[in-house]
């Protein structure tokens, strides 16, 4: 009498063979990588951030060639000077992305799929602020590399004479992409924060344009100058000491600002990141 063996139930095999699946810190990156590039807003915003900085710069480098002698005896650079005022308003092109990386799955309500996929949400910020980082360094290497070309050719005609070895020319250049990688991050923290794209970008427009100009109308009051002295330690007044030219006695110098800056990058980082892993999604 031969014993046979009972055939195994289908929902055994089924468990048997189940395939596990781990998700680990390159699977994070690269999910949100592919997102990342599959919306249209990160297309647009990186796309208007470059020609908004080119554009820019070019349009006021090659008209202020014909001053350059002026500028150059005031003690400005008129190349970075150039570069400068296509930063200023490229710079909301890049917060404005910061915040969506973010704010768009709450709004759309996909964010709870991410975080049913990665339930640790700590992964779900750090591959978000990977991926921001990597495309906000590439965009603005190419507009910084193009637009200080342009300022250079423009003003190749005239008497101003360009330094290779100038120390602070390259703090400068180098520095523009440091610092829009910093506030992009600063307004990712500021989206996990708010988890609203409109009032994060408010948020952030006041933070870039409005209080860092009350703080400089106020300071030409005796009265209130103090509030031109706490406006220095703002986020982005603080980090733009990282591109100044001239530099006064008693204000911060340029990696003291950036600190300062990195400091704050760092604080909005955290609390968005402890609310995000309080709050329900």
């Amino acid at each position: 009498m031969s014993i046979t063996t009972p055939p195994t139930s289908r929902t055994a095999r089924a468990r048997t063979h189940r395939p596990h699946y781990r998700v680990n810190a390159w699977g994070v990156v690269r999910s949100e990588w592919i997102k990342a590039m599959g919306l249209r807003s990160t297309w647009w915003t990186l796309g208007v951030a470059v020609v908004v900085m080119i554009g820019l710069c070019a349009v006021v480098a090659f008209p202020m060639a014909s001053v350059a002698d002026e500028l150059s005896v005031g003690g400005q650079d008129p190349v970075l000077m150039s570069l400068a005022l296509g930063l200023g308003f490229g710079q909301l092109a890049v917060a404005v992305l910061g915040v969506l990386v973010i704010t768009g799955e709450f709004s759309t309500g996909s964010i709870r799929s991410t975080f049913a996929a990665v339930p640790r949400r700590t992964g779900v910020l750090v591959g978000k602020g990977v991926v921001l980082a990597i495309l906000v360094g590439i965009a603005g290497a190419v507009a910084t590399a193009v637009s200080f070309g342009l300022a250079v050719l423009a003003f190749s005609g005239t008497a101003y004479q360009f330094d290779s070895s100038d120390s602070t020319m390259w703090r400068v250049v180098l520095g523009t992409v440091l610092y829009l990688v910093t506030l992009a991050l600063f307004s990712l923290g500021v989206g996990s924060i708010l988890r609203n794209s409109t009032g994060s970008i408010f948020t952030l427009v006041a933070i870039l344009f409005v209080l860092p100009s009350v703080a400089q109308i106020a300071g030409a009051f005796e009265s209130t100058r103090w509030i031109a002295t706490v406006g220095e330690y703002l986020p982005t007044s603080a980090g733009q000491q990282l591109l100044a030219t001239v530099i006064p006695v008693d204000a911060l110098s340029p990696w003291q600002g950036y600190g300062v800056f990195a400091i704050w990058t760092v604080v909005v980082l955290l609390v968005g990141w402890l609310l995000t892993k309080k709050r329900d999604a």
